[in-house]
């Protein structure tokens, strides 16, 4: 409750204030803009939806809440801010935002949030534009208000967010899709 009134009365009085933190949760949370430190230097400065969404660099998406970072090489070349395709280690093609665009043959790293993804027992018919990866579940843990887990997707283990309700066995064949997905370092 501090911080809803904290940032009401900031916003009532329409004071300009800096603060200093190092709880994402708060930052994210009180701030039009925010500043990412990284060895004194700013790493990024902008509103939390796109430091936490379009992180500027790998330091910055793994320093604001949870991410997989998996690389690949950018296939085409791709302008800033568009979306283009990337190849995985394992040859497994996936779309993703290019803040800064993309040369062709290019390794990048790319950031996908465990909220960022869904998670289901089977394969749905997804839109064109969604990205796909099987996997299978190696961990889940219920958290109240969501569960979490851990795919074996490929070579990499992605973490993923999903409803409580949704409660999948360890072992279980699983489906990851999403359409948002940001990277090119």
């Amino acid at each position: 409750m501090e911080r809803i009134e904290l940032r009401r009365l900031q916003q009532q009085i329409g004071l300009t204030t800096v603060y200093v933190t190092h709880d994402q949760s708060e930052a994210l949370a009180m701030s039009d803009l925010i500043a990412v430190m990284e060895l004194g230097r700013i790493a990024q400065m902008d509103e939390p939806r796109a430091i936490y969404f379009r992180p500027a660099n790998e330091f910055v998406a793994s320093f604001i809440g949870a991410a997989n970072l998996v690389r690949g090489v950018c296939v085409s070349s791709v302008a800033a801010g568009t979306v283009g395709a990337v190849r995985l280690e394992d040859g497994v093609s996936i779309r993703c935002v290019f803040p800064s665009g993309g040369a062709e043959g290019r390794a990048v790293t790319v950031s996908l949030r465990p909220e960022s993804m869904t998670i289901a027992t089977a394969a749905d018919p997804m839109a064109p534009d969604m990205n796909v990866l099987d996997g299978i579940v190696t961990a889940g843990s219920f958290l109240g208000g969501s569960a979490r887990y851990d795919v074996q997707a490929g070579p990499r283990i992605l973490r993923v967010s999903a409803p409580a309700e949704v409660a999948i066995p360890n072992g279980s064949p699983v489906w990851l899709t999403s359409s948002s997905h940001y990277g090119q370092w």
